[in-house]
């Protein structure tokens, strides 16, 4: 069942938001997306969460059976769908945030506001169209697409310009927003060195992020490259990355302020917006990344300098050795001018408008 929090009231509250996301599980990117945000949002509006949680194995095959598509048949249950239909007359305005949910937007004609942290088709041909279940998959889940986001009382928000370009022309008579996420805390940048350490962070429970971090690694042994590797959380148990997370060593927050370090994305796939990205930015690290990332921070100063395209390992020592002949000092200067550019650019209250600026 879902987890609501909902105000007591018959009527409609002016500036009140029902807003749908996913239940806390582990902290992952959606959950902090949501956090952000309506940390934000709550200044100006009540807001009421109707969290959507992962049902059990036979709500999804119902879910299945009844026509859903990937994700929405896992938190397919009857009953928060009429919760959520009781819900939606209590407020003025209605956000659904995170594809998982959307099945729930069929059931209103009310004004209501899609927050897309990825689009699903896009990401499944990606990451599993190899195979005939992963194509049939992103099928069905481009069919559904066109038909959700063609409706008359969606609002479309993406979280990246990628994705708002592939919601365009799916939804081409519908405007399309864009509220990427913001940035942590910005860490002071004390020291002038660059150092020629790489940072992985985050986890990698998700299979996907997993599977591209074990080919990182897989490549790098087989290059025969040798780099100094931190990490802020644990990496995983896996033997064929062993070889890097036996020689990693843990970074602690406020070593970040020593000087500028190198933040990697292993991620193939492209989809939503890469909080690892403005997190290593925040962080006082140059952005390498192993997919394609870079029109993110067009017309930003100096990113074509700091966020650099390394599909393959050997990519990166020219990317060292460039950094390495550089004025320490001259490049410490542009980067806190980028830096700072990004804090502007990407903001969890600038976010929080665009969302708002969809309501009716």
């Amino acid at each position: 069942m879902s987890d609501q929090t909902d105000m007591a009231t018959d009527h409609p509250a002016s500036g009140s938001i029902l807003w749908v996301g996913k239940a806390p599980v582990n902290g992952g990117g959606d959950e902090i997306y949501d956090r952000k945000v309506l940390a934000h949002l709550s200044g100006d509006h009540a807001v009421a969460k109707f969290d959507m949680a992962l049902q059990p194995r036979l709500n999804q095959v119902r879910g299945v059976l009844r026509g859903l598509p990937h994700p929405c048949f896992k938190t397919a249950n009857p009953a928060v769908e009429r919760a959520f239909a009781q819900a939606v007359a209590r407020h003025s305005n209605v956000v659904i945030s995170h594809e998982a949910n959307e099945h729930l937007a069929r059931m209103t004609q009310a004004p209501l506001t899609l927050v897309l942290h990825n689009v699903t088709h896009d990401v499944l041909t990606q990451l599993y169209g190899a195979n005939l279940i992963g194509r049939l998959a992103a099928a069905q889940s481009l069919r559904w697409d066109r038909r959700l986001y063609a409706r008359e009382n969606i609002r479309l928000v993406t979280l990246s310009r990628r994705d708002q370009a592939l919601v365009e022309a799916l939804a081409p008579a519908r405007p399309v927003a864009i509220a990427s996420p913001g940035l942590p805390p910005l860490a002071p940048l004390r020291g002038h060195a660059i150092i020629p350490e790489i940072v992985l962070s985050g986890s990698y429970e998700w299979r996907p992020k997993r599977r591209d971090l074990i080919a990182l690694a897989g490549d790098v042994a087989a290059s025969g490259h040798a780099f100094a590797w931190r990490h802020d959380l644990p990496l995983p148990g896996h033997p064929e990355v062993a070889h890097i997370s036996n020689a990693a060593r843990p970074i602690e927050i406020g070593e970040y302020c020593e000087g500028l370090r190198f933040g990697l994305i292993p991620d193939r796939f492209l989809g939503g917006f890469k909080l690892k990205s403005t997190y290593f930015i925040a962080n006082n690290c140059i952005l390498l990344s192993r997919c394609d990332i870079r029109s993110e921070f067009d017309g930003l100063p100096h990113a074509a300098l700091f966020v650099r395209f390394t599909p393959n390992v050997s990519d990166i020592p020219p990317i060292l050795d460039e950094f390495a002949r550089m004025d320490a000092d001259d490049i410490r200067d542009r980067f806190v001018e980028f830096q700072q550019a990004c804090a502007r650019q990407f903001s969890w209250d600038k976010a929080a408008h665009v969302i708002a600026a969809t309501f009716e």
